[in-house]
Formats: structure tokens, C-alpha cells, sequence
């Protein structure tokens, strides 16, 4: 999708709301904006100047809510007012600006770090950055982390392959609320990254799928592999599981109607499924998953071209 770019306007509301893209998705969040009929009062690659928003959108890696703009008169009235701040502020560069380079020579920055598995990080902190001669702020940014940046201290020895991370990012960044007596099943699991860490916080996990899992992965105790298509499994077979997870590779009506049927057939009432797109984003399997009660949907700094469905019970 082409893009457009927008000049910073003279004279901005006194208060918007700033977004950043997620890296290589700019075009999806201004597509997602459109239909959302949110006004964009300027755009480039690296971030978006809007009129307020509701709820973070899907494709915005962060949100700065209630932002403001002070027009720079020089260095000193810039380093005075970020130093004026009780906390710590982090740069989110937003161009090549010689100006917020210069800034970080004078103050002390929040730097983007990667994060260990399960932190607690709860640091109070603003955001800025710079573009053409103005400072745009953001007193209470959206994200625990900033920039909504998610990159892990990774273990690169026992996983199969990456795609465990976006377990990790949702057990650590969204928190969500784990019961380790339960049952779990993972449809689609070979090579097995979901269910080693499936299996490190539940009781049990079945796994399915027509392959058979990485060796290393078969030896946990507490897994139990069943070779079959994910998408013709028998729910009754598994009356015990009260989450289900996927990440298969599949078009997102198939996704679509193999939640459907799971959540017609079976007792399982927390999902966490991944939608995969081959070109432009779905928008409207998106919505409606959306009007299933206590779901949500998630582009993880961990997805690609996909996005991570979740339902919990309520």
C-alpha cells in the first residue's frame, strides 16, 4: 500500500495521540486507522501523530496517549524542560534529527533493554522525540517497556525454533492469568517451541500434529504427542484441557472456523491462536473475532504477518 507523508502542521491540537508502527507495518496501521475513521495528522515510517484514540490499535507497537508539542527556541529551554521531569525520559527517534542527538548528549536517557523471561519491570517513565523544530512528549506512554520494544534474552540451545517467543512475550508482557494444575492442548505444535514452553507452565500438554515433535521436546514428561491433522481433531478426546493454543499455518477463515468449532464442541474456554495473513490484513475476520465475548486481538512485537488471538474466560 502506498504511503503517504505529511508535513508537521503549524498548528497542531494542543493534545493527540502518538503511534508507533510496528517495523515494515506502517501501511497496516494506516489502513486500520482509515477504518477506524481516526485522523492522521502526520506520518512517516517511524511515527504517526493522530487525533485521541480509544484503545491501542492493532498495528501501533506503542501508544503515547495525551501528547503535547513544545516549539523548540533553543538547546538550553530543550535540556531545561526534559531535565524538569521527575523521572527518566526515553527517545524514540522518529527521523534523523540532529537536535534530539545533541539532547542526548546533555541528558540521561531510558534505553531500550532486552528482557529476561517473566520481569517484573515496572519503571515509571515519559517519552519524547523530535521532528523539525518541535518536541513532542508523552507524559505516561502506553507500554511497560519502552517503545513497546519486546526483544528477549533468547535460549538459543533447546528451543526448535523461534516462534516460542510469542509465548514468552505474552506470558510476560500481558500477564495472563496461568493455572498450572490445568490441561492444555496445542493444535499444529510440530516442532514443538509452543509446547516446550506450554509445558513449563501447565500440568499437561496434548500436543497434534501429522509430524512428530523435535526429540529433545519428546523426552518432557509432561507432554503427550498425538500424530493427526490438527483440524480434525476430536474434541471429546480432550475433555479434560481448558486452554487451547495454535499457531498453525493456515488461511484466517480456516483459523476463523477451527476456533468456531472448538468453541461449539468443546469446554475449553481460553484460547490463544495465531492468524496468518499471506498478503494485506484480514480486517474483517479480525472483527469478528472481535464479537466474541472476552476476546482480544494482539499484534505481538514477536508476530510477523499475523496476529495473535486471545480468549479468556471471564
Amino acid at each position: 500500500m502506498f504511503m503517504a507523508y505529511y508535513p508537521l502542521p503549524k498548528n497542531l491540537p494542543p493534545n493527540f495521540d502518538v503511534l508507533i508502527p510496528f517495523h515494515q507495518f506502517a501501511s497496516e496501521l494506516v489502513a486500520e486507522l482509515a477504518r477506524l475513521k481516526i485522523k492522521i495528522l502526520f506520518q512517516n515510517e517511524k511515527i504517526f501523530l493522530v487525533e485521541a484514540v480509544v484503545i491501542k490499535p492493532t498495528w501501533a507497537q506503542d501508544w503515547w496517549p495525551n501528547s503535547a508539542r513544545l516549539l523548540l527556541e533553543g538547546k538550553a529551554q530543550a535540556v531545561r524542560f526534559l531535565k524538569s521531569h521527575a523521572n527518566f525520559g526515553h527517545y524514540a527517534p522518529a527521523e534523523d534529527s540532529k537536535i534530539g542527538k545533541s539532547l542526548l548528549k546533555e541528558i540521561k536517557n531510558l534505553e531500550k533493554k532486552r528482557i529476561e523471561l517473566g520481569s517484573l519491570f515496572k519503571f515509571s517513565y515519559f517519552s519524547w522525540t523530535v521532528i523539525d523544530d518541535s518536541l513532542i512528549f508523552c507524559e505516561k506512554p502506553y507500554s511497560r517497556f519502552p517503545s513497546g520494544w519486546h526483544e528477549f534474552n533468547e535460549d538459543k540451545t533447546f528451543p526448535p525454533n523461534r516462534a516460542y517467543l510469542k509465548l514468552w512475550e505474552l506470558f510476560t508482557v500481558h500477564t495472563l492469568p496461568l493455572d498450572k494444575s490445568a490441561s492444555v492442548i496445542e493444535l499444529g505444535a510440530s516442532p514443538g517451541g509452543w509446547t516446550w514452553v506450554l509445558s513449563q507452565r501447565f500440568k499437561k500438554v496434548y500436543s497434534v500434529d501429522r509430524a512428530d515433535l523435535d526429540k529433545k521436546i519428546q523426552k518432557i514428561s509432561n507432554i503427550e504427542h498425538h500424530i493427526g491433522d490438527a483440524f480434525q481433531v476430536d474434541c471429546d478426546q480432550f475433555k479434560d484441557c481448558s486452554w487451547l493454543f495454535s499457531d498453525i499455518i493456515c488461511t484466517p477463515q480456516k483459523a476463523y472456523d477451527l476456533i468456531e468449532y472448538w468453541m461449539k464442541n468443546s469446554r475449553i474456554k481460553n484460547y490463544v491462536c495465531t492468524i496468518k495473513f499471506k498478503g494485506n490484513c484480514d480486517f474483517e475476520i479480525l472483527e469478528k473475532l472481535l464479537k466474541i465475548e472476552n476476546s482480544a486481538v494482539l499484534h505481538l512485537y514477536q508476530n510477523k504477518n499475523e496476529v495473535t488471538w486471545m480468549r479468556l474466560a471471564p
